[in-house]
């Protein structure tokens, strides 16, 4: 049996529009599932959460150049979740790829899980963050794209829309479907050992802002 863990990071960003509020939650749950594939495998999910700067209204350029296997995946995976939250799809960025593999490399190289806190053209980008470590060893070939994001999603069955906002449970979740949000890129590396992988997803508008949810978190009845 190969024991696998995978650990999923988002950041939260504070209102432009009232006080700035530096909030640090983590979260305090631990989810276990069984997954055959076909051997069974014991996958947990435990998500951390930062606080992040506001964003400006700048949004970023888009490039036209083919993509990974790993990077195509992650962006399937992600407008179609998108789409079924009446969110427009999101044009796969070279520029957050860059900011984003950078990061994912040091993380491997210093054997760390931590948010960068990067920015882009003077604004702060949306952060996902997602590990998965094994006992024997992983290349990035042989991870899947689509499998970070699914993870980021899971988290739509914690969330209230009846009473939207942000919640350290759902952070991962409402950064994905929001709907202002229009480009990303992913980066994506292991460990020398190849024990522990990690995947970084930067976003650019960056979601969750405070007062912002209803309008950019909707649910999948939006599409009647």
């Amino acid at each position: 049996m190969t024991n696998l863990n995978a650990q999923r990071d988002t950041m939260q960003v504070p209102s432009i529009f009232g006080t700035k509020e530096a909030m640090i939650g983590v979260g305090a749950f631990l989810c276990l599932a069984l997954v055959s594939i076909p051997v069974v495998l014991v996958v947990s999910l435990v998500p951390l959460y930062l606080s992040n700067n506001a964003v400006d209204g700048t949004k970023s350029s888009s490039s036209s150049t083919s993509l990974t296997t790993f990077e195509q995946q992650a962006l399937d995976a992600t407008n179609t979740y998108r789409t079924s939250h009446c969110a427009p799809a999101l044009t796969y960025d070279q520029n957050l790829k860059k900011i984003a593999q950078t990061y994912a490399q040091k993380l491997c190289d210093t054997n760390t899980f931590a948010h960068s806190g990067n920015t882009y053209q003077g604004q702060a980008l949306g952060e996902n963050l997602w590990q998965i470590s094994s006992s024997s060893p992983m290349t990035t070939s042989s991870l899947n794209g689509a499998d970070p994001v699914a993870a980021w999603y899971s988290e739509i069955s914690s969330y209230n829309f009846a009473s939207p906002g942000f919640s350290s449970a759902t952070g991962h979740f409402t950064q994905l479907v929001w709907k202002s949000t229009t480009s990303f890129g992913i980066g994506v590396c292991c460990t020398s050992a190849g024990t522990t992988c990690i995947a970084v997803a930067n976003y650019i508008s960056a979601g969750n802002v405070a007062g912002q949810f209803p309008q950019n978190v909707l649910p999948t009845s939006c599409s009647g």
